[in-house]
């Protein structure tokens, strides 16, 4: 394993599912004076590609002074290398971060099929990615990279870790699945970004699959790189309780939470990071509240949501007293009782009537 520059930033790495509030959390962050936000870095070389897309900045890709430099350092670095184009480099980066080489990694500690120049290649390409980071922000010790732990890049934080060796701080940020399938159900980022219609088969049932993988694989990582680098947060306690929640994460890192903080008092949170993938929501003001989808899921999927994702849900703390019972007696009889009226029905029996009885 090579060592890397001194330069290279600690990487502040969010991992769990898409529309769990990420774009939130890597703005949060970046208020700290010590912290870039950097969005999803996963996708730096779809990005380099796209010059004329925005960055969270404001300024076109091939004119912020980050993505810029970035970009002139890469393409250096792969004309050096006798790379003729990204794909190669791509198509490494996600046999490196796959859910296969996650897989392979808990089973036997080693990567599928991956010859070491190609370790070696992509560990040069993420190093020089991270500190080109920290020249470009002289002062800040930490960059975030919001690539969470979907299907491609499940392994990506414990490759960057164990095998690039670069410093890695996990933040496995959670939400409700009802509420992450409500959001999803509206469409896809690019789609509503280009205000087009949902498209895509089984999206739901995708979803579902979706948030189970993403957040086992972020509860796999502290077997591999240690649970003391790991942080649960909740999205739903980052926006109902976001001190409490931001002293809890700056605890974690071992930094000052003052910064971050203050920037509460604002109604809009400062936009200071440079965000070039993720969320379409990095291009807009930012305001710290918990937003309700009024999307409306479809019964079915409510249920089978609930089912699936119960033992995950129960352990985030998403369920409460009865919820089983709830789920069995709604699919038994769904035209008798409805969702509400059963929830009702058994809150009131484990919260109130049994401990009566018990007494």
């Amino acid at each position: 394993m090579e060592q890397q520059e001194p330069s290279v930033p600690s990487i502040i790495y969010i991992a769990g599912y898409g529309r769990s509030g990420s774009t939130l959390l890597d703005r949060i962050l970046s208020q700290h004076q010590d912290v870039l936000g950097s969005g999803e870095i996963c996708n730096a070389l779809t990005t380099l590609q796209t010059p004329d897309q925005l960055c969270s900045c404001g300024a076109a890709i091939g004119k912020c002074g980050v993505w810029k430099t970035i970009s002139e350092h890469i393409r250096s670095w792969m004309n050096k290398s006798g790379l003729s184009s990204t794909h190669e480099l791509g198509v490494i980066q996600r046999k490196m971060e796959s859910r296969k080489s996650l897989v392979h990694l808990l089973i036997s500690g080693k990567l599928p099929a991956l010859t070491v120049d190609e370790q070696n290649l992509y560990n040069k390409y993420q190093g020089l990615l991270f500190s080109t980071f920290s020249r470009c922000q002289k002062g800040q010790k930490y960059v975030v990279d919001s690539s969470k732990t979907a299907a491609h890049t499940a392994a990506r934080p414990v490759v960057l870790s164990l095998f690039s060796g670069l410093p890695v701080h996990v933040i496995h940020l959670v939400r409700d699945p009802r509420s992450v399938l409500r959001s999803r159900l509206k469409g896809g980022n690019h789609e509503l970004e280009k205000g087009l219609a949902t498209k895509g088969r089984l999206i739901g049932f995708r979803t579902i699959l979706g948030w189970i993988q993403a957040n086992l694989s972020a509860a796999a990582i502290s077997l591999l790189i240690g649970r003391e680098r790991v942080c649960l947060v909740r999205y739903e306690d980052l926006v109902d309780k976001p001190h409490e929640t931001v002293e809890q994460i700056c605890t974690f890192l071992g930094v000052e939470s003052d910064s971050i903080t203050e920037a509460f008092d604002r109604e809009f949170l400062p936009q200071v990071s440079h965000m070039a993938s993720g969320n379409r929501m990095r291009l807009k003001p930012t305001k710290l509240e918990n937003k309700k989808s009024e999307t409306t899921v479809p019964g079915y999927l409510r249920w089978l949501c609930t089912i699936m994702c119960f033992p995950l849900m129960k352990k985030y703390g998403y369920t409460r007293s009865g919820g089983v019972l709830r789920t069995v007696l709604g699919l038994v009889f769904p035209s008798v009782l409805s969702f509400d009226s059963v929830q009702t029905f058994f809150d009131l029996l484990f919260s109130r009537l049994l401990p009566l009885s018990l007494q």
